[in-house]
């Protein structure tokens, strides 16, 4: 499978705008749901190319391992969306549990499935004065994400632009061939 053979580019204007939007979005739903904790996943995809049919299968089978991993955790789902976006899929999901509890969770998934090294998870909540806040690795004594071609920090490897988008690529297209 070719997960970048088609698509259509976006423009770094585009991909920006829309993480205004998602910003908004969050705090919105949080807003809505002001005593729980907020999951939003998207796909770390490099280059242009944000989403494609193939992109989007990928995520599905992404979702459905993650929220079936929720499930066998105990962790209930109270309310998902799924967009599938030019500039990306994204998913949020309302859980209600400890921050703590689904951040250990989500890094749990993030490192033991093939799948989970592709995505983003976060999770959020609002303070006192309602704005977002990110519940981090760091915040739990948690080491760092590791990068999924080399093992270092996944942070400093994008910082130094350590591997190139096509060798990003390649390893992407490797890992999905076994989902």
């Amino acid at each position: 499978m070719e997960l970048f053979s088609e698509g259509i580019a976006q423009t770094l204007e585009s991909i920006l705008e829309n993480k205004e939007v998602r910003e908004a979005y969050k705090k919105k739903v949080l807003l809505s749901y002001p005593k729980q904790t907020l999951i939003s996943i998207t796909f770390n995809i490099p280059g242009s190319i944000k989403t494609n049919p193939q992109i989007e299968r990928v995520f599905q089978l992404a979702i459905t391992a993650f929220a079936r991993y929720c499930r066998d955790n105990e962790l209930k789902l109270i309310d998902t969306t799924c967009k599938l976006l030019a500039t990306g899929p994204e998913y949020y999901a309302v859980i209600d549990s400890t921050r703590e509890d689904i951040k250990n969770i989500c890094i749990q998934f993030e490192s033991f499935y093939q799948i989970g090294r592709l995505m983003d998870i976060d999770v959020y909540r609002l303070n006192a004065e309602e704005e977002l806040v990110i519940i981090d690795r760091d915040q739990l004594d948690r080491t760092p994400r590791k990068c999924f071609i080399c093992s270092n920090s996944a942070k400093a490897c994008t910082r130094n632009k350590t591997h190139s988008i096509a060798e990003l690529r390649q390893k992407i297209n490797e890992m999905c061939q076994t989902i």
